[in-house]
């Protein structure tokens, strides 16, 4: 039997130059024909203080990662009451080495585990992730479940907008086991 993956929570702020490569190299590896990992890790999500990358290894060898970005939320519904924010602690870029001998191995499996620990760690409400429809089943063994809340953006301007979101919306309750699967959300683009 193999030794449990060894992963790392990474506050972004201390990622080294070199490991920024190494986990840009992974995820073109294991995306290769997905234009966005060809620009890099960072492709949706500008890495800011505050924010980690988990990575996993085998022996040195790095053969996972997962991005844990936090986003300020609000109701977005009519009768919500003003004010009342909450933060998500979102799961992104998750991956594994495609090379056989890592990969079905939980590598992946662990950095969402040590990812959601963060988390909650970080009073986050709620982990909120985007996937292909093939991954809901994989994210379930987790907790999350799809749920169809509609996510309205702010950018800095306060400028409101829909973002048509073509992956499947997945939550996984960190503080309260209820979720409000029909209440619209606001994001600020600003912290997600």
């Amino acid at each position: 039997m193999s030794a449990p993956p060894r992963v790392d929570a990474i506050p972004q702020e201390h990622v080294s130059p070199e490991l920024d490569l190494a986990v840009r190299a992974l995820l073109q590896a294991a995306f290769p024909a997905t234009e966005e990992f060809r620009r890099g890790r960072d492709f949706r999500h500008p890495a800011r203080a505050g924010d980690f990358l988990l990575v996993g290894h085998a022996g040195e060898r790095l053969v996972a990662s997962v991005a844990l970005y936090f986003a300020n939320a609000t109701p977005a519904n009519a009768g919500a009451v003003a004010g009342e924010r909450f933060t998500l602690g979102c799961v992104g870029n998750v991956c594994s080495d495609p090379d056989p001998a890592f990969r079905g191995r939980g590598h992946a499996a662990a950095c969402v585990q040590r990812a959601l620990k963060v988390a909650r760690a970080r009073s986050a409400v709620a982990a909120l992730l985007f996937c292909r429809e093939g991954l809901v089943p994989y994210y379930e063994r987790f907790g999350f479940r799809e749920v169809g809340n509609e996510l309205w953006l702010r950018d800095p301007s306060g400028a409101r907008f829909l973002r048509d979101w073509h992956d499947r919306r997945m939550i996984l309750p960190l503080q309260h086991p209820e979720w409000d699967a029909g209440q619209a959300l606001e994001l600020d683009v600003g912290s997600f």
